[in-house]
């Protein structure tokens, strides 16, 4: 664990805003990776590199007296998206490659398909990056809760695209399981804790 002086409590504001900021990255390539098979796969080491900062800030954090202030977004619950989204970077590509041969009988996703995924992750990793301006703007700033819708509901107001589940062959259900499990990581990270 990195060395931090006593009284780092902005610490793991900064390094979960990396984090984040790093998942909204892995969001994009991944998707990109997974629609387009002439896309390079997803690099999940910049997610890696800052969950490791984001659980050092958080363990020296709560290794210190705690200060009463203002609600805090769930540090926790930002490690967990961290997790997810290296998880889902590495392994959705891995397992569903489109250009695989011993899975002939699998169907490529058409451009409708793959349109409305990758609108579907450019919400989320949106999200992702104006809660990370938000962190970024300091303690005193306080994190709304801005976050993608996660179940069936009314179009966004960004893209006019209802939050239905995509139907596309299985690599593009799986990348749109792991995007509504990082929306819901992102309306915990906003529900604020003591």
């Amino acid at each position: 664990m990195p060395a931090r002086p006593r009284g780092a409590h902005n610490e793991p504001r900064r390094d979960v805003a990396v984090l984040l900021r790093a998942v909204a990255a892995a969001v994009t390539s991944t998707t990109a990776a997974l629609t387009d098979a002439r896309r390079p796969p997803s690099d999940t080491a910049a997610v890696h590199h800052a969950l490791l900062l984001a659980e050092s800030s958080f363990a020296q954090d709560r290794s210190e007296p705690q200060r009463p202030g203002a609600p805090q977004p769930d540090w926790r619950a930002a490690l967990i998206a961290g997790r997810r989204a290296e998880r889902g970077g590495r392994r959705l590509p891995e397992h569903h490659d489109p250009n695989r041969r011993d899975r002939p009988g699998e169907d490529r996703p058409g451009p409708a398909a793959r349109a409305r995924l990758t609108g579907r992750a450019d919400d989320v990793a949106g999200a992702y990056r104006g809660l990370t301006d938000r962190l970024d703007e300091g303690p005193d700033r306080t994190v709304t809760d801005r976050r993608p819708t996660t179940g069936p509901g009314p179009p966004s107001a960004a893209t006019g695209r209802a939050d239905t589940p995509v139907t596309a062959p299985p690599p593009l259900y799986g990348t749109d399981t792991w995007l509504r499990g990082l929306a819901a990581d992102l309306v915990r990270v906003t529900a604020p804790t003591g």
